[in-house]
């Protein structure tokens, strides 16, 4: 347990009940684990998925920085620099922090008053031990400081995103008015197969765009929200062996409706 962390914290069963309602049992294994490590830490953890996926015996380092990314998303989980930490805790741990400044300042009057009626020795070791008190906080001060300079900044106005969503925004025809963060949320609530289909349609698509000049594509979240990639690619056909006039055309040769846009 860290020095500076709380040995226990209050914690409200129906309150956490209903805010994990509805998320996945890996979603709230790895909160509750977050949490128990923010707390320990005072009120902030460091966003390590390695150390935390040690905590379980099914979930590699990878699987865990997913989790944390969405519970950030969702805003169960907030990043500071390098640190994981909640809004909750970071409150309480500030609370709990001015609670043992205002003790520190309460121990250095009693001692200074009672010295009024000791020897001038004892006086002196009071203040002392104050001093010794303060030394610690200070400490612990220039810890976090150190801690912080020590993180990678992320660059200023910056999103990262996963190489697999990435892939696919490349080899998608945008334009600029496409958001790329809205494509993002979009893509990343389908499941790993869907993705993967996702992909292997975007060169049909592609073609098909350029076929045809006057054709401005759909914006990348209704490509995936209203699932057009169904009819661009043959599921049961692996990649390698698809033929490029495989996909049913009109009289002129261009992708017909039902390649695209399915038969619905």
């Amino acid at each position: 347990m860290s020095d500076r962390g709380a040995q226990w914290y209050k914690r409200e069963p129906r309150a956490f009940l209903e805010g994990v309602r509805r998320m996945t049992e890996r979603d709230i294994a790895v909160y509750a684990v977050v949490l128990d490590l923010i707390y320990d830490g005072g009120h902030q953890t460091l966003d390590d998925p390695k150390h935390i996926a040690s905590y379980f015996s099914d979930l590699g380092s990878a699987s865990v920085r997913r989790t944390i990314d969405r519970l950030v998303d969702i805003g169960k989980l907030v990043r500071e620099g390098c640190f994981l930490t909640n809004k909750r805790a970071k409150n309480e741990g500030k609370t709990r922090e001015e609670l043992a400044v205002t003790r520190r300042k309460s121990g250095r009057l009693g001692g200074v008053s009672s010295g009024k009626s000791r020897s001038k020795s004892s006086s002196t070791n009071g203040l002392s031990e104050a001093d010794a008190s303060s030394e610690v906080a200070l400490d612990k001060i220039r810890e976090d400081i150190e801690a912080k300079a020590s993180c990678p900044k992320p660059a200023a106005g910056r999103i990262s995103y996963p190489p697999e969503f990435e892939e696919a925004w490349r080899a998608y025809p945008t334009d600029k008015l496409m958001s790329k963060k809205d494509g993002f949320n979009a893509w990343r609530k389908l499941a790993d197969d869907d993705k993967a289909q996702l992909l292997r349609s975007l060169p049909a698509f592609d073609a098909y765009c350029r076929s045809d000049p006057t054709y401005r594509p759909v914006h990348f979240v209704r490509y995936v929200t209203s699932r057009r990639f169904d009819g661009m690619v043959d599921e049961l056909q692996p990649l390698n062996s698809r033929q490029p006039n495989r996909l049913p055309r009109d009289a002129n040769g261009d992708l017909s409706h039902a390649a695209l846009f399915g038969r619905g």
